[in-house]
């Protein structure tokens, strides 16, 4: 989004808007988007002679070529193990995919209680859905607990020179238990590129007076490996949307949801009514291999992530959630998905 900013800055557009798909880029702002945490970075790349000729055309004038290095996006891919050049964002390469929480099963080997499916077509049946309870507590094995400790546990296990951390590689830990549903498509025909932003619109009652839901997308092998790509979470007093900020797909659903998270935009769950709960994903740049699946899970906690204060624990305590998959509320993930052929390979990561 600091990318996306700057490029529209520069066009004169407003800065908190989301690119146009045929925008012209400027070289000035450019963007090097990787799969690393704070504490290591390079995922292949010589990142060092970058940054050198990066410095040495900003500030000493010399002509490093880093300004015209192909798009001026650059982004790794997760699963491709590659990189590839773009320039505008949302990325332009993939078209905004509607899939619909639906019932099971899947045929993926989910170790969830429900095992549903994420159907492209809407549902049509009056009734549908799908129980979860707030459990205050998940597996800690999980990509969250690594991203948000700032790679501390991957960083640690590379210099013990121990195997890789298995949390980031299997998410089905996550995935068991009263606190858990998932919803995973059919084998993709050809690999597929999932490029963010993303979001979940999710219709649920509650017995209680607030909501916590964890949004995770995996990418499910067909060994049942289920890899986590990226989350999101939403709580459900904090639901209310700011129309002018939320970014939305062609189909005028929201793709990147805005939350003012302010004390005047809180509102209390209604027990029993039926909400809708627009979820945050965090973008991803990943490809799914041919035969895999996209998994959509959700939880109603992420320990140790996320901690709600003592207020909004008891707001949630003993909750039961009934996430609705029928005609009259019908749940779904906003996907943006391309072929793999669509992005230009990564000029200046050579």
């Amino acid at each position: 989004m600091n990318y996306s900013g700057l490029q529209n800055l520069w066009r004169g557009r407003d800065t908190a808007a989301p690119m146009r798909p045929d925008q012209r880029t400027t070289g000035r702002y450019q963007l090097l988007f990787g799969p690393w945490y704070h504490l290591d970075a390079g995922a292949g790349i010589g990142i060092y002679p970058i940054e050198l000729a990066w410095f040495d055309h900003w500030l000493k004038g010399r002509r490093t070529g880093i300004a015209h290095a192909g798009g001026p996006l650059h982004a790794y891919v997760i699963g491709g193990n590659r990189w590839v050049d773009t320039g505008s964002y949302p990325f332009r390469e993939g078209k905004p995919r509607t899939l619909y929480l639906a019932p099971g099963p899947s045929g993926s080997g989910a170790p969830s209680t429900n095992d549903g499916r994420l159907a492209e077509s809407a549902p049509s049946a009056k009734g549908g859905s799908d129980p979860i309870a707030i459990t205050g507590v998940t597996s800690p094995c999980s990509r969250a607990t690594e991203q948000w400790s700032m790679g501390a546990l991957a960083y640690g296990l590379e210099t013990a020179q121990l195997p890789p951390d298995r949390c980031t590689e299997d998410d089905r830990t996550m995935q068991v238990g009263p606190g858990a549903l998932t919803y995973t498509t059919a084998p993709v025909q050809h690999r597929t590129v999932v490029d963010g932003p993303i979001a979940a619109r999710i219709y649920a009652t509650s017995t209680r007076p607030d909501v916590e839901l964890v949004a995770t997308v995996d990418d499910v092998a067909p060994n049942g490996t289920s890899t986590p790509l990226s989350s999101g979470a939403l709580l459900g007093s904090f639901r209310k949307l700011d129309p002018t900020l939320t970014w939305r797909a062609p189909d005028g659903k929201p793709i990147a949801p805005y939350h003012p998270y302010t004390r005047s935009s809180a509102k209390p769950v209604q027990p029993g009514k039926v909400t809708r709960y627009d979820v945050e994903i965090f973008p991803t740049l990943a490809e799914l291999a041919k035969g895999h699946r996209l998994r959509l899970t959700l939880t109603t906690s992420d320990t140790p992530h996320l901690l709600p204060n003592p207020k909004q624990a008891s707001n949630l305590a003993g909750g039961i959630y009934m996430v609705q998959r029928n005609a009259a509320a019908a749940s779904y993930l906003e996907v943006p998905l391309a072929r793999a052929g669509a992005f230009e390979p990564c000029h200046l990561c050579r």
